[in-house]
C-alpha cells in the first residue's frame, strides 16, 4: 500500500522536484502540492495524507506554526534551506529534515525511515517517542499507562518511568491507536487496557485518578 503525501513547499523549483522525487518512488502517492498553507490545510481535511513535506518559509505562514495548527500531525519531512532549525523540529517529533538542494537517495532515506514509523504505527505494538536531536525510543504500547500536558511538555508515563517531549498533547492524538488510547480531558489521554477502576466521571489507573472531561463523556 502506498504512502499518501501532501507538498508545501513555497518554492516552484523545489515544489516540482519534490513532486518528481514522489513520483519516482514506487511506494508514494501524492494527494497534492502547493505553495499555500490554506490549500494545504483544506488537502488535509479532504484526504488525511500519511505523510507532509514541508517547507519552513510560508507566504502566510511559519512552516512549525503550520504543523501545530493541524488537528491530526501527519508524519512530517521538513524541506527547508535553514539547516539552524533542526533540532527544534525533532523536538516537535518530525521523522527527517532535509536541507536544499535535496538529493534523490537522500530523499529516499527519509522515506525509508517515515516507512518504519507508519509501520509501527499501524501495528500498535510500539510507539516511536522523539527524544530530539534525530533519536527514538520505541516503547511497548502496552507499556503506556497514560500521557499528561504538562505546561509546554508532554508527560509520557510508562512501566519504566516517566519521559518528557516537547509539544502540546493534541500531538499525540494522532499518534495513538484509537481501539487503545482515549482522550477523556483536555490534559489527559489514557491507556484504556490499563484502567482499573471507573467511578462516574473518574477514571482510576495504577492508583492515580483522572477525571473525564465534560466534552469527552460521550466519548469515553
Amino acid at each position: 500500500m502506498s504512502t499518501t503525501c501532501i507538498i508545501l513547499e513555497d518554492q516552484a523549483p523545489a515544489r516540482h522536484l519534490l513532486e518528481d522525487y514522489v513520483k519516482r518512488h514506487a511506494g508514494l502517492e501524492l494527494v497534492g502540492a502547493t505553495a499555500l498553507p490554506s490549500v494545504a490545510r483544506e488537502m488535509f481535511r479532504e484526504t488525511p495524507a500519511d505523510l507532509l513535506f514541508l517547507d519552513l518559509k510560508l507566504p502566510q505562514t511559519d512552516g512549525f506554526a503550520f504543523l501545530r495548527d493541524l488537528p491530526k500531525k501527519p508524519v512530517t519531512i521538513v524541506t527547508t534551506a535553514f539547516p539552524n532549525r533542526a533540532l527544534e523540529g525533532f523536538d516537535m517529533g518530525v521523522a527527517d529534515y532535509l536541507v536544499k538542494p535535496i538529493a534523490y537517495p537522500r530523499f529516499c532515506t527519509a522515506i525509508d525511515r517515515v516507512q518504519l514509523l507508519l509501520a509501527a504505527r499501524e501495528d500498535n505494538s510500539t510507539i516511536a517517542i522523539p527524544l530530539g536531536r534525530n533519536s527514538y525510543r520505541n516503547v511497548p504500547s502496552n507499556d503506556i499507562y497514560w500521557l499528561s500536558a504538562d505546561d509546554d511538555y508532554v508527560l509520557i508515563h510508562t512501566g519504566q518511568g516517566d519521559i518528557h517531549v516537547p509539544g502540546p498533547l493534541s500531538d499525540w492524538e494522532g499518534r495513538l491507536s484509537e481501539n487503545k488510547f482515549r482522550r477523556i480531558h483536555r490534559s489527559h489521554i489514557v491507556n484504556t487496557d490499563h484502567i482499573t477502576e471507573r467511578n462516574g466521571n473518574k477514571v482510576t489507573i495504577e492508583g492515580k485518578e483522572f477525571s473525564i472531561g465534560a466534552k469527552f463523556r460521550n466519548d469515553t
